[in-house]
C-alpha cells in the first residue's frame, strides 16, 4: 500500500514544477520594413522591427531574447523607441520570460548614397527554430556627380565691377533633373547684372534654376565622364565704402538626386578687398588745337608724400593717362597744371581734366579763348582734391 502512494505524490510534484515554468516557443520577425524604399542624402526615414512568439501565450516564453541591429553608417540612428525592453549600442533587450509581440522604431537620418541596408539578428537560449530570425531592409539613394567651379578677380578695390562666373557639368550617370544653385553674396558685393547660357538667376533670391543636366550615355570607356553643363556669370561690384578684408561667394547646388559630393558641386570663392583704390588722372584734348602740357603733382597719402612731373604734347583729340597709383581714403591731391598753345597762331584753348578711380570719378573742362601761340601764353590752374571714405573724388 505505501508504494502506491508514493506515485500519486511525485505526479503532484511534476505538476507544481510546470506550473511554475512554462514551455519554450518560437520567436520570429513578424514585419521589418521601413516607411521608404528610396531616399536622399538628408532624408529622415524610420525603420520598424516587430518580433512576436509561436504560440503567443504566457506559457511559452522565451528568455535572454536579443536584437541585434547592423545599420550601415550611411544610416545614422539617431533614436530609437521600444514597446517593450531597451535598446542600447545595437542591441534590443527583450529579457528572460518574454512572449508575445514587441516593436523598436528606428529613427534615421539618410548621410550617404547608394544601397543603405539595416540587417536583424533575433537570438534566444530556448528558441525552437533558428531559420526565421534574420530580417533585412534596403534603401536606395541614387545619386549623380556634379562638379562646379568659380572664378573671381582674388584682389578687388572698394568700388570696383567684377565677373563672378560659375561653370556646372554633370559627370554622374544619371540625369540631374531640378538643378539649382543658391549663390549667397557677402553684404559687401552688390548685384549688377547677368548672363546665362541656361536657366535664370533671380537676384532677389540668389537662385539659379538650371533645370536638368544630362549625363554622358555614351558607352566609349576612353571618353571623359562629361555631361551636360551650364555657365552663369554675374556682374558684381564691391561696395565703395566696403571694409579691407576677406570675403567670401558661397554657394549651394541641390536637385532631384543625391549629391555624390555637395562640397565639390558647391564651390566658395574668396575675394580679398584692400583698403585702397586705383586713381588715375586724364588729360584730353578735345580740340583741334595741338597743345603743350607740364603738370606738377603733390600727392599726400598718410604719411607719404609723393612728387612727380610730366611734359607732353597733346594733338586734337588725344589723351594721356597718368596713374597716381593706389590710394588710401583721405589721400591729398594737388595738381599744378600749365598749358600752352602749340600752334603758330592765337587760338582758343579748351582741355578736359578728369580724375578717376574704381569707385569714382570727377572732372572739370577748362576753356581759355585768344591763347597765344608759339608756347608764349601759359594758362595755369591748380587743382586740389580729396578722396573720401567712398573712395569718392572731391575737388576741394
Amino acid at each position: 500500500m505505501r508504494k502506491y502512494l508514493f506515485v500519486p505524490l511525485l505526479l503532484l510534484g511534476l505538476m507544481f514544477v510546470m506550473a511554475d515554468s512554462a514551455s519554450a516557443a518560437d520567436g520570429y520577425f513578424y514585419q521589418v520594413n521601413q516607411n521608404q524604399t528610396t531616399a536622399k542624402v538628408g532624408d529622415h526615414v524610420q525603420i520598424e522591427v516587430v518580433v512576436d512568439t509561436i504560440p503567443s501565450d504566457q506559457g511559452y516564453s522565451l528568455d535572454n531574447v536579443t536584437v541585434q541591429a547592423y545599420i550601415t553608417p550611411r544610416l545614422k540612428v539617431e533614436n530609437v523607441s521600444t514597446t517593450y525592453g531597451t535598446y542600447e549600442n545595437g542591441t534590443w533587450y527583450l529579457g528572460d520570460g518574454y512572449y508575445g509581440t514587441a516593436t523598436a522604431t528606428f529613427y534615421c537620418l539618410v548621410n550617404g548614397t547608394g544601397t543603405l541596408t539595416g540587417q536583424f539578428y533575433l537570438r534566444a537560449n530556448n528558441d525552437e527554430n533558428w531559420d526565421n530570425n534574420y530580417a533585412r531592409i534596403d534603401i536606395d539613394v541614387p545619386f549623380t556627380d556634379l562638379k562646379a567651379t568659380a572664378r573671381a578677380p582674388t584682389r578687388l578695390s572698394p568700388g570696383q565691377t567684377f565677373n563672378y562666373t560659375v561653370t556646372i557639368v554633370n559627370m554622374g550617370v544619371e540625369n540631374a533633373t531640378n538643378t539649382q544653385m543658391q549663390i549667397n553674396l557677402p553684404s559687401t558685393v552688390e548685384y549688377q547684372s547677368y548672363t546665362a547660357d541656361k536657366g535664370t538667376f533671380d537676384p532677389q533670391t540668389g537662385i539659379w534654376t538650371i533645370g536638368t543636366l544630362a549625363y554622358d550615355n555614351d558607352d566609349n570607356e576612353n571618353d571623359d565622364p562629361l555631361g551636360e553643363n551650364a555657365t552663369l556669370t554675374l556682374t558684381l561690384k564691391v561696395k565703395p565704402d566696403a571694409a579691407a578684408g576677406q570675403y567670401n561667394i558661397t554657394t549651394l547646388t541641390t536637385c532631384d538626386l543625391s549629391l555624390l559630393s555637395v562640397f565639390q558641386a558647391s564651390p566658395t570663392r574668396a575675394l580679398t578687398v584692400l583698403d585702397t583704390n586705383r586713381v588715375q588722372l586724364l588729360i584730353s584734348n578735345p580740340t583741334g588745337v595741338r597743345q603743350r602740357h607740364v603738370i606738377y603733382l603733390t600727392i599726400i597719402d598718410g604719411s607719404t608724400t609723393i612728387k612727380r612731373s610730366y611734359n607732353f604734347y597733346l594733338g586734337a583729340g588725344g589723351t594721356r593717362t597718368i596713374t597716381l597709383g593706389n590710394l588710401h581714403r583721405g589721400a591729398q591731391i594737388k595738381i599744378t597744371q600749365y598749358t600752352y598753345n602749340a600752334e603758330r597762331t592765337s587760338k582758343t584753348i579748351q582741355y578736359k581734366q578728369k580724375i578717376t578711380s574704381n569707385a569714382h570719378q570727377n572732372e572739370k573742362i577748362t576753356t581759355v579763348q585768344n591763347v597765344r601761340g608759339r608756347q608764349r601764353q601759359a594758362i595755369k590752374r591748380i587743382t586740389r582734391a580729396t578722396i573720401n571714405n567712398q573712395f569718392q573724388i572731391i575737388y576741394t
